[in-house]
């Protein structure tokens, strides 16, 4: 099997690893940068269609945890020559630490990209960013001993937030900016604490001798546009090992406080990912009953999960502030236990998103969101957007997590710049939250979340 790129004179790519799913390659040195390559497989039974790529002298990718390119990072915390743990929410990072990224793409070297690299070549700068702060940068280029490995040393920076899910972005000296990926950092190196992820009971019992804890997670979302009014629902269970916990993006991947995180899509529309993989594990009940007043909704099971709208069609507008009552009850099976939970929870009637927002905005600058009103004792402000290439298709999109208290927020001249010139939208509104614990006695708990936003169209000036 050989890796072939063209136009020009045709160059083998050096393979680092074959399977039936996947090929990994190493882009050869010796091609040129700045143009647009192909890319065709060579087998024994024929070739490939060409793939066309734009090549660039550098644009690193992050390793994450999950080979996904999202959640935690391939990060692993220096604490002395011969130990350098991975970074997760029980073995976070300390402000001033230095932790070593792992990633690809920081440019052509002077060797043989298939040979070990010794280390010695120089590459042009780049700039890492923690939770939106500058870090130091102590070394960044081949790790040595490997073949199309990069590796960036950093010093956390002092004032970096603390939280389980500091995004953490690069950014080249010809200003790609990589993937999104998150870190875990603590003031003493502690396991971490994040009002926006697990509980720190539910990460112990994980811990603990079953080596897994069962949670649920049930969210419902108004949505004003305009006029219009949306209401929807999702929900699941499922029981999680603690490996799936540290490799997740929290309960409902939300950044740490002050901070934001950024993923690209495919299609016409961001839907910011879920944080656990939803898995239902109970035997299957007929609904997720939703109660307000004496309104009344139902969630059927789809896929393994509680997904569907409240409102709209023939529904009137459901979520109105107030106490949402949900309930689930699941019939006996041979040899397990009924599974059944009747919980509340106060949805309020949210922020007051205040300003306006230029006809074209700048993806070179900061834009500062401002908002009145909402709970600082039991919300915080989320702040999402994405935006589409022109014809749709693919895009990119940003969540920000913000103090109801602060009252405004700047996004990052960084994060809409990791977003493509085009139309899009942009929510701002208050996340309320809420753990019950050990709501049935197959449960260990039970998270609960309320959105109320407010969406506005935006165009993302080239």
């Amino acid at each position: 099997m050989r890796v072939q790129i063209s136009p020009g004179s045709v160059v083998d790519a050096p393979l680092l690893y074959v399977s039936k799913e996947q090929i990994v390659a190493i882009m050869p040195s010796s091609v040129p940068t700045g143009r647009s390559v192909s890319v065709r497989v060579q087998t024994s039974r024929g070739q490939s269609e060409p793939a066309t790529l734009t090549l660039v002298p550098q644009s690193f990718g992050i390793f994450s945890s999950t080979a996904s390119g999202a959640g935690p990072g391939a990060i692993q915390n220096f604490l002395s020559d011969d130990s350098y743990p991975l970074n997760t929410m029980i073995l976070p990072a300390r402000p001033g630490q230095t932790v070593v990224l792992w990633g690809t793409g920081l440019g052509a070297i002077s060797g043989d990209d298939a040979e070990p690299a010794g280390g010695t070549d120089t590459f042009p700068p780049v700039e890492v960013f923690v939770g939106g702060r500058p870090a130091h940068v102590a070394y960044h280029g081949r790790s040595p001993g490997s073949a199309g490995l990069d590796q960036i040393n950093i010093v956390v920076p002092h004032d970096a937030p603390t939280g389980c899910h500091v995004p953490v972005v690069v950014r080249t000296a010809g200003g790609v900016i990589s993937n999104t990926v998150s870190m875990a950092i603590s003031p003493d190196g502690q396991p971490c604490s994040d009002p926006l992820s697990f509980h720190n009971a539910d990460i112990a019992t994980a811990q603990g001798p079953s080596k897994s804890v069962t949670l649920g997670a049930i969210k419902v979302k108004r949505v004003q546009s305009g006029d219009a009014v949306t209401d929807e629902g999702i929900g699941w269970f499922g029981t999680y090992g603690l490996t799936e916990i540290l490799n997740s993006r929290g309960v409902f991947a939300a950044p740490s406080l002050g901070t934001c995180t950024v993923d690209q899509f495919r299609g016409t529309a961001y839907a910011p990912p879920e944080g656990l993989i939803p898995q239902t594990v109970f035997p299957n009940g007929d609904t997720l009953a939703f109660t307000m007043g004496t309104s009344q909704r139902q969630l059927m099971l789809q896929s393994g999960m509680y997904n569907g709208p409240l409102s709209g069609g023939s529904l009137p507008p459901f979520l109105n502030p107030g106490t949402l009552r949900i309930e689930n009850t699941y019939a006996s099976l041979p040899g397990q236990t009924p599974f059944r939970f009747n919980v509340e929870m106060d949805i309020s009637s949210g922020v007051i998103w205040t300003g306006n927002l230029p006809g074209s905005i700048s993806r070179a600058q900061d834009l500062t969101i401002t908002w009145a009103g909402g709970n600082p004792d039991a919300e915080y402000v989320q702040i999402t957007g994405y935006s589409t290439l022109p014809g749709g298709g693919a895009g990119a999109g940003f969540v920000c997590s913000a103090p109801v208290s602060a009252g405004s927020f700047r996004i990052p001249a960084l994060v809409l710049g990791a977003l493509p010139a085009g139309t899009g939208k942009l929510q701002v509104g208050v996340v309320g939250h809420k753990r019950v614990n050990q709501p049935a006695s197959n449960l260990n708990a039970l998270y609960l979340s309320y959105t109320v936003a407010e969406s506005r169209s935006i165009n993302l000036a080239p």
